[in-house]
């Protein structure tokens, strides 16, 4: 319709560094990306092309943070494709609208997790001894061959938590989900797009030619 949109591309898992060894994609990139678009007057429209399994909180929020501000210069879509999970939906969910690409597309994996391995018996079966000097209890915390206090399993636990809460925020003001419809998706599981749908994650399946148009014909509120 005489329209440009321009396409930003999410795909991979997210980080907010370049991978040395290729894929995934950079989350500062993704936000120069969102800038330039913003800033270009021939473009009308942004298009977020999603296919990714989530990444790491570090970066996610800014970029999240990223587009809620650009929806409030320019309409910002969200196309996913096969998957848009975790810190990819977090994303995602700050559009105006968010489309599922066909019926099996998986939406949501609200969540938030941090995994260690405590090696500590391991040293102790092959006859090392690991002394562990720090400056406080969680100073070194998940140093190899040192075991995982309860002290330290409780101080992680909260931390995830704070995290997530970050994200419970942005979902809920972004799809404007209450608590009981937020408590329904906060599995960290997904959803076919239908129950997406459902469940208020997405606003409906269309292809990414039909998502366009869409976006084409746009207009701020």
């Amino acid at each position: 319709n005489g329209k440009n949109i321009a396409v930003v591309r999410v795909a991979g898992t997210l980080m907010k560094s370049q991978s040395s060894f290729g894929g995934g994609t950079s989350t500062v990139q993704v936000r120069r990306d969102i800038r330039a678009a913003v800033a270009d007057s021939e473009v009308s429209g942004i298009l977020l092309s999603i296919d990714s399994p989530g990444g790491t909180v570090a970066g996610t929020a800014a970029l999240a943070r990223e587009v809620q501000e650009a929806g409030k210069i320019k309409p910002v879509f969200a196309h996913i494709e096969d998957m848009g999970a975790s810190a990819a939906y977090w994303v995602a969910s700050q559009a105006h609208k968010v489309y599922a690409d066909s019926p099996t597309t998986q939406v949501g994996s609200i969540g938030t997790y941090l995994t260690l391995y405590d090696y500590s018996a391991v040293a102790e079966r092959e006859g090392v001894k690991v002394h562990h000097f720090a400056t406080g209890p969680l100073k070194g915390l998940g140093a190899e061959g040192t075991p995982i206090t309860e002290e330290q399993s409780a101080y992680l636990q909260t931390q995830v938590e704070k995290m997530q809460t970050e994200f419970d925020k942005a979902v809920r003001r972004g799809r404007s989900l209450g608590s009981k419809e937020l408590a329904d998706v906060r599995t960290g599981g997904t959803f076919l797009a239908e129950d997406a749908k459902n469940k208020g994650l997405i606003d409906g399946v269309m292809r990414l030619e039909e998502v366009v148009k869409a976006l084409a014909s746009a207009k701020l509120s």
